[in-house]
């Protein structure tokens, strides 16, 4: 066992098979590699299944059974804690648990390697099966310092008896009968020091596997459930605790005047699956956690852009035309950006669009009585007035505002607001489109993509989804774009001679929400060569999760002290 990924050893674990009939009959564990067995016991063999020596038969019951050994070995953590703790409080940490709650997530393979990087350590972290060779190894230290100190405690030899035989909730109740005061039992749903928390249900039993799925709440529902909810002494935890509960990056910030304050943050959830993560807060007090940047906004660089990133992808827009920037790693990239064109490859990635006259990766076009307005000033010339502001930048999300004036020359009331939001870890972006008037005419809304000199198109848009695939310049390679939109309010679709334009309804006083998205292939690692066909399977799923939220449930809160 190599718990700190050095590539060196830390632990043993043996299987016997002694009269080499296939049955294990003896476990023996050296826990600090020292060379000396701490513990060997025999193996029972009644009842044994067999299984074939095929990754995805043992790996089918190895998930079947993880839950509850996971739950069980912590229900004895626990307890042998408590019944090793000094009366002036916690023992000392051991090395593995320090390494798992404080430094896994940040482990990656190594640069120089054939592997691309990747965050496994991440990935190790907020996974069950990561978690069982931390969970594993520090209850059985936990079982050696017990027999150091209670071995000759009449109560022993069933502790470690029940603990041999993979009984660990067992061997915990013998534990806080025998070993513990009747007063003292260990307290699961406490975390640092806060007070309270609000669970919040994600259910997703209807719906597909959803990794880095955004959670967004409005403070304002979480006040009238918590009173005392303080936005600024809170933490988001996981729904499982493994050694302690696992805080993940939360974000406060408002978007909107009319919907507040909200706070949001990111969930993994298998298909078809609900889960409950909570909101732990103090009501008084503020907190000095800071997460990561995984986000980030730019629009100081070359008036008159203003973009919004993720790791995994850059948006822009200037004049009303939309764009995006391919990357060739997972990273933030606006922070090395100069005063230059990015048509030739860059050490981060491309300006992976040649926007032209057009209306790029998903610019506007309104349009009233069929008559089009281009929400756009091509080149910088027109009477069209742009006022763009960031709204928001973190961990979590980034968010930017386009308001554009003097759209339709004859009706100055008329005004169109769109905000471009991205969420850590997403490819995808939110669009917001709201456009104001004094009116009553029904205002069409047309995103439009520029067409492209070899180009794949599928028209999915009665199922929620467009896109296309192809070539544009030998500089830039291949190049995808697309488009989720509800197909409620889909019109009708523009052939164009440069582009086309998908025409929607607004509703809701005016307002039009959907997605956008693009891909450059050079910046793929996996897999290097997508057909448009691959392409058309990405968007028809992305927008499966988009059209069909999970339901999100605020719970009564509790006292955790």
């Amino acid at each position: 066992i190599d718990y700190d990924l050095d590539g060196e050893g830390d632990a043993r674990v043996a299987y016997l098979d002694d009269n080499q009939d296939g049955i294990f009959d003896r476990r023996q564990l050296d826990l600090d590699l020292d060379g000396e067995v701490d513990f060997e016991w025999k193996m029972r063999g009644r009842g044994a299944r067999e299984f074939d020596l095929e990754f995805e038969t043992i790996s089918t019951f190895y998930k079947s059974v993880l839950a509850s050994v996971l739950a069980d070995s912590q229900e004895f953590i626990d307890a042998a804690r408590l019944a090793l703790s000094p009366p002036s409080g916690e023992g000392p940490v051991d090395p593995a648990e320090r390494f798992f709650l404080t430094e896994l997530e940040s482990w990656v393979t190594p640069k120089g390697r054939l592997f691309p990087v990747r965050r496994i350590g991440e990935q190790m972290r907020k996974t069950p099966a990561g978690a069982r060779l931390y969970v594993d190894l520090v209850r059985d230290r936990l079982l050696r310092s017990l027999q150091e100190r209670f071995g000759q405690d009449p109560a022993w030899q069933r502790i470690e008896s029940l603990y041999a035989a993979g009984d660990y909730r067992g061997a915990s109740e013998i534990i806080a009968e025998a070993l513990l005061p009747r007063d003292v039992r260990p307290n699961p749903k406490a975390f640092q020091t806060f007070t309270d928390r609000v669970p919040i249900v994600v259910d997703n039993t209807d719906g597909p596997l959803r990794e880095h799925w955004p959670v967004t709440i409005r403070l304002r529902d979480l006040e009238a459930v918590a009173a005392g909810f303080n936005p600024q002494n809170c933490a988001v935890v996981a729904p499982d605790r493994w050694l302690d509960w696992r805080q993940v990056p939360h974000q406060v910030d408002e978007l909107r005047a009319d919907i507040g304050q909200e706070i949001s943050f990111l969930v993994d959830m298998g298909p078809r699956e609900s889960a409950t993560w909570y909101v732990y807060y103090t009501p008084t007090g503020k907190s000095d956690k800071a997460f990561a940047p995984k986000t980030d906004t730019i629009d100081d660089w070359y008036p008159p852009n203003i973009g919004w990133e993720s790791t995994r992808i850059a948006y822009r827009t200037y004049w009303g035309q939309f764009d995006f920037f391919g990357k060739m790693r997972d990273d933030l990239i606006f922070d090395d950006f100069e005063d230059k064109a990015y048509h030739a490859e860059t050490k981060w990635g491309i300006d992976a669009l040649l926007v032209g006259p057009s209306s790029g990766l998903g610019g506007l076009t309104l349009y009233l009585n069929d008559w089009a307005y281009p929400v756009q000033n091509h080149n910088g010339t027109g009477d069209m007035k742009f006022e763009t502001r960031v709204l928001a930048t973190g961990p979590v999300r980034s968010a930017v505002e386009i308001v554009a004036r003097n759209v339709v020359p004859t009706r100055p009331d008329l005004t169109v607001r769109t905000q471009c939001l991205i969420y850590a870890e997403r490819q995808e972006t939110e669009i917001s489109v709201s456009v104001a008037s004094d009116g009553q005419q029904e205002v069409v809304v047309a995103p439009g993509f520029v067409k492209l000199a070899r180009e794949t198109t599928f028209d999915r848009t009665r199922d929620g989804y467009f896109g296309s695939w192809g070539f544009q310049s030998p500089v830039i390679g291949e190049i995808g774009m697309g488009l989720i939109a509800p197909p409620k309010t889909l019109e009708a679709v523009a052939d164009e001679p440069s582009e086309r334009r998908i025409k929607y309804r607004t509703i809701d006083g005016g307002e039009l929400r959907y997605w956008l998205i693009a891909d450059w292939r050079r910046g793929r690692q996996f897999p290097v060569a997508p057909t448009a066909e691959d392409w058309r399977k990405q968007l028809h799923n992305l927008s499966m999760l988009l059209l069909h939220e999970p339901g999100i449930t605020i719970g009564s809160p509790k006292s955790v002290r």
